[in-house]
Formats: structure tokens, sequence, C-alpha cells
């Protein structure tokens, strides 16, 4: 993706990258669009292009380098396009519906070997060497793996665990605060049935109105259905219905560290999603690990929950 937008915008030196993206927020492609908190990173003269995201970079080229019009942004690319920007265009969607939206850290072996398929069949069309796809393919089982030093697999597995830990430990203290929180206000209301998890598809048709941010096709079919099931609803979605549907309860004063600590899952998970590679040093791991360890206990998870996830570091 960077190469993609370095040689459409006819830029050949990094450096120049941050004067081009400044030239064109002022009077430009993007001078009007809505980059949220990422703003900062982006627009400065000395900004660094290999610290961009798949999400930035793929914005970047849709407003700087799109010849393409607004169909491919729209919807998923047609199967007969093979195109450079199409096969861009893929990996974006699969990170942001699969890798992204995923409520828990598991992948089966049948679906990994599925996903695994297309991805690969995607990166060889844009140019991906077999040897360089397949390396990763071998991260699964081999501790050392030939064409990564042993520093790299070492800051990859890091990486995992941060990620495997946030969303499967966190989007259930997410579902568990939201229960909670829910129910108490049943309780309130003098109402004596009790929110069950098969309930909250109901539950959320109700809601509906109090949603107030622009949800996607996607979400919109996980939760505004009766038979929604809770336990597929990704950190994102439980943010959502947290932030539109649980008012701050009164629990809020008395244990104001519990929501502040949803709330922190939410947004460490989009740190995560936002990384420009999958790696984190040691020293860094310590660091971040002591920081997730303490916000996923004080959202209500167990200790003994949490730490089990550190032990994936030294699986050979």
């Amino acid at each position: 993706m960077r190469k993609y937008f370095m040689i459409n915008c006819k830029k050949k030196d990094k450096d120049k990258v941050g004067k081009f993206l400044l030239s064109q927020r002022q009077d430009g492609a993007l001078k009007c669009v809505d980059f949220g908190d990422q703003e900062t990173q982006i627009f400065k003269a000395d900004v660094d292009i290999n610290t961009f995201d798949i999400t930035i970079l793929m914005t970047l080229i849709q407003h700087c380098c799109s010849s393409k019009g607004d169909s491919i942004w729209k919807k998923p690319p047609d199967d007969k396009d093979k195109s450079l920007l199409a096969n861009l265009r893929r990996i974006q969607l699969y990170k942001e519906t699969t890798l992204d939206c995923s409520p828990s850290n598991r992948v089966t072996n049948v679906e990994f070997d599925k996903q695994w398929y297309e991805l690969t069949t995607t990166f060889t069309c844009i140019g991906v060497s077999a040897e360089d796809i397949e390396k990763y393919h071998k991260l699964r089982v081999e501790r050392s793996v030939r064409g990564f030093e042993e520093e790299s697999v070492e800051e990859i597995r890091n990486f995992q665990v941060l990620q495997a830990v946030v969303i499967d430990v966190g989007t259930v203290a997410m579902r568990e605060y939201f229960l909670e929180v829910a129910n108490r206000r049943k309780t309130k209301q003098s109402q004596v049935a009790k929110l069950e998890k098969k309930d909250v598809g109901q539950y959320l048709i109700n809601m509906k109105s109090n949603f107030k941010v622009k949800l996607n096709l996607e979400q919109k079919k996980k939760m505004f259905t009766p038979n929604a099931d809770i336990d597929t609803f990704d950190i994102t979605i439980m943010y959502l219905i947290i932030r539109n549907c649980c008012s701050i309860p009164d629990s809020f004063w008395e244990d104001p560290q519990k929501l502040s600590n949803v709330v922190e899952i939410h947004r460490y998970r989009n740190t995560l999603a936002h990384y420009p590679n999958c790696r984190v040093s040691n020293k860094d791991f310590e660091i971040q690990w002591t920081k997730v360890r303490s916000m996923l206990h004080n959202a209500g998870a167990p200790f003994q929950d949490i730490d089990k996830y550190r032990a994936l570091k030294f699986i050979n």
C-alpha cells in the first residue's frame, strides 16, 4: 500500500510525503476528509509514512490516487477485478471486517486454511513472493522461522499475546458489564424479568433509536435481530451498546474505575488495530502487559483468566 501510494502520487522520496500531505490538506484532495484522532499523526512536515497503518494508507490512496470512482470504496471489488487496487482493497476489507471484528481470538484449523488460501491468492496477485508469504504460515508451528530473525519472531508473538488477551478477556468483560448495568436498571424500574443473553436482540431492537452513531450493515445485521447472539459481538459493538444504551449508572460513582477501564479496553484494542506492523519489543511488551493486566482486572476479569495468556509467549 505504501509502494502503491508513492508510485501513484509520483513521490520518489519518503521525506517529501509530509509536505505533499500538508498541501493536499490545505487546498487539495484531503481538504474535507475526516481522519479523526489520527489527524496529528498524518499532517506534519516530518511525517514517517512507515508509521501509517492500513486504514490511513487506504484513505490516502482513495482520495489522492484512485481512478476507480466511488464503486470500489462503497462495496467489495468484483471477483473479476484482479487489479492491484482491487486486491489492496480486499486486504483492507479483510482486516476491517474479519480481524478487527472478531469476537474472540480463535480460528479453527479449517477456517484458518480457508482464509489463508484466500489471502495467499490476494497477496500473490499483488506481487508478494510465495517465500515471503510462507514464512508467516510457519509462525503457527515453529519457534525459529527461516526469513525472520529470532528477535522478530519474538516481537510478533509479543503482539499476538497482547491482542489475544485484550480480545478474549476484554470482550467478555464488556459483555458482563453491559448485562450487569442493564439488569440493575431493570431492578430499579421494578421489572422482574432479568435480561438474559437470548433476549439481547429484542432489547437492542427496542433501544434502536438510542443509537446516534452510524452503524455499518454488518453491525446492524448482528445487533438488530430477535435472535442476536451477544457472544458474537466484538469489542466495537459492545462499546457502542454500552455508550448508547447504558446511561452512566449509580455504580459508576461507587466504582468509577470499572467503567473507565471498560472504555479503555476499546481504546487499547483500537491502538492494536492501528499498529503499522505486528511487532512489540520485549521491553515494550513488559510495559504494555502491566498496563493491560491492570486494565482488564479493573474491568472485572480475574487475574487467572488474564495471566494464562502470557504463557502463549513461550509456546514452541
